[in-house]
């Protein structure tokens, strides 16, 4: 049973930077506040704890305990190809009168923002003609970043070229060449603060990726808040896998660019207006099934085959109101940040582990989709999503994903049906 003082510890970081206790687990955050104490020379945790309120310092060296990188230069290409096609209209337009404005957050070691400004400089643009901010709450890894010195583990993949044009070789690693260092502006900083670069200009590009798969819902809302606030009309927000329905939902558009994971601000709905989306947890549905095709409104969609309802029905169909039953979200939570972080294999190994301890529910088929389509396998992603559908035709979250993967595709007229759907789903919720 978690003591009163993890307890109050744990509540401190949620409300402080917004962390989501599932997305990294009870019992690695009571290793990482354990380690964090004792580094601190303090063995007592209800002193620990009384101290964290009263010593920013030594917040921070838990923040360093609990938050640990796993980041490198260009990693997951496919965004970068995109900003780099952004990049290139935009100097044909008058808008490249002023200088392009970029902002990564949170930016870590660096690795992000010196990859966008090399991706800009290969799109053959000068450093006086644009601007990265570069934000992250950790003081430790923005000292990394203005450090620029890179190991090995920066580096991954064949494309490397780039550390040879960019990087020069020292002992034990590689220097960032200084025309790029200066070209990144660090500074520290909380998203989910309202006060978050209050008065700064806005931004033509923001990259946030794989950080609300860490936050709760409130912190996620103050995000949106803050893209709101900083991101331009019309302006592009690149976002990891499974975060890009997210804001999806509040009025941004995906581009149709191939695992860009890229929205545009259009319309804006107020996030007071429109509920989160609930952490997801297995309810399985008893009615019987049978082959039929599927209707919205008056709309047919797609046939549910026999093949599909098979599959579903094979399916251990048991009660999963025991105690071995996971409520709580955290194993799809975990799930899903595998996804984002681009550890594909890892993520369909857990599920397949999970669809074997339980029972198959429209919330786990709509976890198989998100998986299969992070994999960009579409086929299989479509197949589970209407399974999802099916089981439970009010699942929000699988009609927009299901939207989203069919304007991916480029079929609008389906990709509208089934948004319009997931927003009457959403009014009738009140």
């Amino acid at each position: 049973m978690m003591s009163k003082s993890i307890h109050n510890i744990i509540s401190l970081l949620e409300k402080s930077i917004g962390l989501h206790p599932d997305s990294l687990g009870i019992p690695s955050l009571e290793a990482a506040i354990n380690t964090a104490g004792n580094d601190a020379g303090i063995n007592d945790l209800e002193e620990f704890y009384s101290q964290l309120i009263t010593k920013p310092d030594l917040f921070e060296r838990l923040i360093q305990r609990v938050v640990v990188p796993e980041t490198w230069f260009f990693r997951d290409q496919y965004p970068f190809t995109y900003l780099r096609s952004l990049a290139k209209q935009r100097k044909d337009t008058i808008a490249a009168s002023r200088p392009f404005s970029l902002l990564s957050v949170p930016c870590s070691t660096g690795e992000e923002p010196y990859s966008i400004a090399m991706t800009l400089i290969e799109a053959g643009y000068d450093t006086n003609e644009f601007h990265i901010d570069a934000i992250d709450i950790n003081m430790q890894l923005l000292s990394q970043a203005k450090a620029a010195f890179y190991g090995k583990s920066s580096f991954r993949g064949d494309g490397l070229a780039f550390r040879d044009r960019f990087f020069d070789p020292v002992e034990n690693g590689y220097c960032l060449k200084s025309s790029i260092v200066n070209a990144v502006k660090f500074n520290q900083g909380n998203l989910i603060d309202s006060h978050f670069l209050a008065g700064d200009e806005q931004y033509d590009i923001v990259f946030c990726k794989n950080l609300l798969i860490y936050l709760n819902d409130n912190a996620r809302k103050a995000v949106l808040r803050s893209f709101d606030r900083l991101l331009k009309p019309e302006g592009t927000l690149f976002v990891g896998h499974t975060e890009l329905m997210f804001f999806c939902q509040y009025g941004y558009k995906p581009v149709s660019q191939a695992r860009a994971f890229a929205c545009i601000k259009s319309e804006i709905q107020a996030a007071t207006q429109i509920k989160p989306l609930p952490v997801a947890a297995f309810k399985p549905k008893t009615f019987q099934m049978q082959a039929t095709d599927m209707y919205i409104g008056n709309d047919k969609i797609l046939p549910v085959t026999n093949e599909i309802v098979n599959q579903i029905d094979n399916n251990d169909r048991s009660d999963l109101s025991g105690s071995n039953a996971p409520t709580d979200g955290g194993e799809f939570e975990r799930i899903k940040a595998l996804a984002d972080s681009g550890r594909l294999s890892e993520a369909k190994s857990a599920f397949l582990q999970l669809a074997k301890d339980y029972s198959m529910s429209s919330e786990a088929y709509c976890l198989a989709g998100v998986v299969d389509e992070a994999s960009d396998d579409f086929q299989k992603a479509e197949e589970n999503y209407i399974k999802s559908i099916y089981l439970d035709p009010n699942n929000y979250e699988a009609m927009l994903n299901l939207s989203l993967l069919y304007r991916k595709q480029g079929d609008s007229q389906k990709a509208d049906i089934y948004l319009d759907r997931a927003r009457r789903i959403d009014q009738q919720k009140g």
